[in-house]
């Protein structure tokens, strides 16, 4: 930034006119009144009130999504990521990696179809989608596109390897040591481009219907209050995040045709040989170098908004896409308790009235097998919904700690960026007002 003024920056005199004018207490910052919320609702969000404070081994993996490499050609080209899973202590990553293979997006498909069928009511993140009409209509193997794949991908991982019942669990390692042969998906189970289109129009290819009833549960009908609760949220808050995000890249650009506009006046002005030309055409100049310093720390702050904040919102979406579908299986298994108990009792009372006839007839070995059913179906039902209050506040812990910290994050790069934005207005100030009387400037 030296190359168009020097200028030393924050004097005193500027910095003390700022605080006289500043308010009382512009610090403080009255909170919000809290949204109303039905009580049932509200008893279903208290947060806990010791939250454990994570230990520096509690995660003590890590894994690298690197090195994306397009392979092949045509439909049949796709693209490799490099994966490194590592052993963390003290928050550093313990060299060498325990493991390191090149995988595809049709292995990520597998180790997620595999974890949701052996790992019933576990949150198991949703992964990116496939394909989508934009990456369609652009290119799959754009630059960004695969940039924003590869994140979201090493995020899903994340998930998976600090989660210490799925780590150890062999399809992870199967995942992250294994060969190509062992991750083939049958053709059922593969996803297809048409699924990625249906679902940017809002329409599942795969839609899950359940029973015509549901059990009356207030448990979990206030925790899935909860989460449809949180995901409106945070759906807000991205799409709030995605437009200032591209309002600063909008922003960036802007500057940049604004500061060669102003060099070009500058330029003019030298060879115009007016009066005072040369210090009209010296601030021109300056300023319109200043603002293409200006563009690039623009540029530079809504990337870092934009990896450092949205991308962790976009994760957590995709992590309450995973708690929608554990609430989904531990639904169907309540409802089929329903249906064979229901069903249990009913061959029970045949058989108290005497057993009825022809088709109709029920035995005692029926009688049995029908409870033998409805215990094992009770006992399945109990298992998920122990499974999902345990992975519900796991998940509660982790929202309080990780939203918080990407806010402080997001605050962050304002206060960075802010400050380096300050500093290349203050350097072109002398610039502008050399040879100016102070009286005709209108501050």
């Amino acid at each position: 930034m030296t190359d168009y003024v020097d200028l030393p920056l924050g004097g005193s005199s500027v910095a003390g006119d700022r605080d006289s004018n500043r308010p009382p207490n512009v610090n403080v910052f009255p909170p919000r009144p809290p949204a109303h919320r039905p009580p049932h609702v509200q008893a279903a969000i208290q947060e806990p009130q010791n939250i454990a404070v994570v230990s520096p081994d509690a995660a003590s993996f890590s894994v690298d999504v690197s090195d994306p490499v397009k392979q092949g050609s045509g439909l049949q080209a796709f693209v490799t990521y490099k994966i490194s899973c590592y052993r963390m202590h003290q928050y550093q990553k313990s060299l060498p990696a325990l493991s390191v293979a090149n995988r595809r997006y049709t292995h990520f498909v597998w180790l997620h179809t595999q974890l949701m069928e052996l790992f019933p009511c576990y949150f198991i993140p949703a992964l990116p989608e496939k394909s989508s009409m934009t990456s369609f209509i652009g290119s799959r193997f754009e630059e960004h596109f695969v940039e924003h794949r590869r994140m979201a991908l090493e995020q899903f991982l994340n998930r998976i390897v600090r989660h210490p019942d799925l780590m150890a669990s062999k399809v992870v390692k199967t995942f992250l040591e294994g060969s190509d042969e062992e991750m083939r998906l049958p053709e059922s189970k593969k996803p297809s481009f048409f699924s990625g289109l249906l679902k940017d129009a809002g329409l599942s290819s795969s839609a899950v219907k359940t029973g015509s009833f549901a059990p009356p549960d207030a448990e979990f009908d206030a925790v899935k209050a909860y989460v449809r609760d949180l995901e409106a949220q945070l759906l807000e808050l991205h799409k709030f995040l995605d437009r200032m995000v591209r309002r600063r890249k909008e922003l960036g650009a802007s500057m940049v045709e604004f500061g060669l506009t102003l060099i070009a006046m500058g330029n003019h002005e030298q060879s115009s040989g007016d009066e005072g030309a040369a210090g009209t055409s010296k601030a021109l100049l300056d300023l319109g170098s200043c603002c293409d310093h200006v563009a690039k720390s623009v540029s530079r702050q809504s990337d870092e908004e934009a990896r450092r904040a949205l991308a962790v919102i976009d994760d957590w979406l995709r992590l309450i896409g995973g708690v929608k579908e554990a609430l989904k299986t531990r639904s169907v298994a309540a409802e089929t308790l329903l249906a064979v108990q229901s069903e249990a009792e009913r061959k029970a009372k045949i058989l108290a009235l005497g057993g009825g006839q022809g088709k109709g007839a029920v035995s005692e070995g029926d009688v049995e097998e029908a409870t033998r059913r409805a215990d094992e179906a009770r006992a399945r039902a109990d298992a998920l919904a122990a499974r999902l209050r345990s992975e519900m506040g796991r998940f509660r812990r982790a929202k309080a700690e990780e939203l918080r910290a990407v806010l402080c994050v997001l605050v962050q790069v304002q206060v960075k960026f802010g400050a380096e934005l300050q500093q290349s207005w203050e350097r072109v100030l002398p610039s502008l007002v050399s040879g100016v009387d102070p009286a005709s400037i209108p501050i």
